[in-house]
């Protein structure tokens, strides 16, 4: 790795609060989505869903076929109801997009990202932060969920990745031909080793939600 000098602190994230907060960030290879709750003290500014499918547009009620990237809604129980259709599909609160962005980036093994973690500039993310999981809400009902953990060894994750987690993530594209919930579910049974639980399971099986805050000093789990 090419030693150089650590990069400033980023600028802020978009303000939360702005009717012209994005909802959604592309890159070449994904569209994330972001939602901005109501600021209750906790260091949570945003809903961040990682990689969104055409499924996960329709569930969320966002248009697919329009080229204009829309903005927050301007009222804020309507922004707060849609942060919770993110969190049920497995989206995570964020202190800010930048950290969000940050941790992407390390999983991805950008070398200025993780010389930056290594100086201290930046935070190592947490294996909480890292974690990959999918939701699917089937017409049938229940709730379908993959998680896998994601590792760096960069940084001192040593744990061994199996074969099979590093195929399952390395197939995870496959998810953006999923029209619907059905057809997500599915792929998340047949291809992620997704675990369906019941309706009234769901609140327990989506506490991975649970806030992941700046400090990062909770010790949270997913729900088994």
């Amino acid at each position: 790795m090419v030693s150089r000098t650590p990069l400033l602190p980023p600028p802020p994230s978009p303000d939360h609060t702005s009717p012209n907060a994005p909802r959604l960030r592309f890159s070449e290879t994904a569209i994330h989505i972001f939602g901005y709750p109501t600021d209750q003290g906790d260091e949570v500014g945003v809903i961040a869903f990682e990689n969104a499918s055409a499924a996960d547009f329709e569930f969320l009620s966002l248009d697919r076929t329009s080229i204009n990237t829309p903005a927050r809604f301007p009222e804020q129980n309507a922004e707060n109801a849609f942060c919770t259709s993110l969190l049920s599909l497995g989206g995570r609160r964020w202190e800010n997009i930048n950290r969000f962005q940050h941790v992407l980036s390390a999983i991805a093994f950008d070398e200025l990202i993780l010389e930056d973690i290594q100086y201290g500039t930046i935070t190592t993310p947490t294996s909480v932060e890292r974690r990959w999981v999918s939701v699917a809400h089937p017409f049938w009902g229940g709730v379908c969920i993959p998680e896998i953990p994601r590792r760096l060894p960069e940084l001192g994750d040593f744990d061994e990745q199996s074969p099979e987690e590093d195929i399952i993530l390395d197939r995870r594209a496959i998810l953006r031909l999923a029209l619907n919930m059905d057809e997500k579910a599915k792929l998340l049974v047949e291809g992620f080793n997704g675990k369906l639980y019941k309706q009234w399971m769901r609140l327990k099986a989506l506490s991975f939600a649970r806030k992941i805050s700046a400090a990062h000093k909770q010790n949270m789990d997913l729900a088994s």
